[in-house]
């Protein structure tokens, strides 16, 4: 009898639809037909699935002729995994606190009017195999984004990403930004008048100034939340306060993505030992969170809601006619 051999597809509707346990075992137990011994383990081994094909996929789902184009990375938690060379030490905003674990730099596109969580590209934080840090690979993406006819409202960032070389490249595509800047971050106000921003009188709808290096940019600071205020700056020098916020709000997309990315898609939850394994798990795991991503906007379903539902299923059919039972005394 011919078995049934696992593929990419097959793969990331485990993904999906699993709710704890992500592994290869577990596939080769819940398929659907007779599965080919390890062949799960084969497809993430032997498979080269990459970002251009995640591009192939997602292109339908956007207008790159508008919406948003927002940047940021996260930590896939690995702290058990001292041979994987994918995991290293790295700050992780979620922990605050440096873990281990495997850097993704996501590049994500939202619509103008709509919460859409699409991504369209991504990069691995891999030093030691390419040599990049995560600024660099946010400039490939970026350019790969304006070849591919990306033509964003503007690109969004928080303070790691405003490097001169990254404003430089953005601006030199043609595309506005805004992004969070540190408060140790030196501008000039007038010839031989340089500050920082925290030192600066910014009004309420922001200030012009002078970014070394790039040229002016305006620039505006939060009302403290915490104890602590949060700088801005952007190369629309007629952004109003309330644009930065109506603005700004779209980067939140990115950080609930993330978070979906690891509730309910599994995407730190392989076990293998490779590199090779990891990259194709993480990318069958972003696919998972489109499919759910699109079904999310298709039925105004939530993802908790589409994952549990599948479940439901089981327990219902589980219901009618239990497997396993005991004699029980009325009450």
């Amino acid at each position: 009898m011919n078995k049934q051999k696992c593929d990419e597809y097959l793969y990331t509707q485990f993904l999906l639809a699993a709710q704890d346990s992500y592994t290869c075992t577990e596939l080769e137990q819940v398929a659907p037909t007779s599965m080919a011994h390890d062949s799960p383990t084969r497809l993430l081994a032997q498979q080269k699935l990459t970002p251009k094909i995640l591009w192939k996929n997602v292109k339908p789902h956007v207008n790159p002729d508008g919406g948003f184009l927002v940047v940021d990375d996260s930590v896939i938690d690995k702290p058990k995994m001292e041979q994987l060379g994918l995991a290293r030490w790295q700050y992780s905003g979620a922990h605050h606190d440096i873990v281990k674990g495997i850097g993704l730099t996501s590049l994500l596109w939202t619509g103008s009017n709509s919460d859409d969580h699409i991504p369209v590209d991504y990069r691995l934080y891999d030093p030691d195999t390419d040599g990049k840090t995560k600024n660099q690979h946010f400039q490939e993406m970026a350019k790969t984004a304006s070849f591919r006819g990306f033509k964003p409202e503007y690109v969004l960032f928080d303070s790691w990403y405003t490097s001169l070389d990254n404003l430089k490249l953005v601006r030199k595509l043609g595309w506005q930004w805004l992004g969070g800047l540190r408060k140790n971050r030196v501008v000039s106000t007038g010839p031989q008048q340089q500050t920082n921003l925290e030192k600066l009188d910014i009004p309420v709808n922001g200030r012009i100034v002078h970014l070394r290096g790039y040229g002016q940019i305006k620039v505006f600071k939060s009302a403290p939340t915490d104890g602590r205020v949060e700088y801005y700056g952007t190369s629309n020098l007629n952004l109003t306060a309330a644009d930065v916020e109506r603005i700004y709000g779209k980067r939140w997309q990115i950080e609930e993505y993330h978070r979906g990315l690891k509730q309910q898609c599994g995407i730190a939850k392989c076990q293998a030992r490779t590199d090779r394994s990891q990259r194709n798990h993480i990318w069958a795991a972003i696919h998972a969170f489109v499919i759910l991503e699109l079904h999310r906007k298709a039925t105004n379903t939530s993802w908790q809601e589409a994952k549990r539902a599948i479940v439901r299923h089981a327990v219902r059919d589980y219901l009618l006619k239990p497997r396993y039972g005991m004699s029980m005394a009325s009450a």
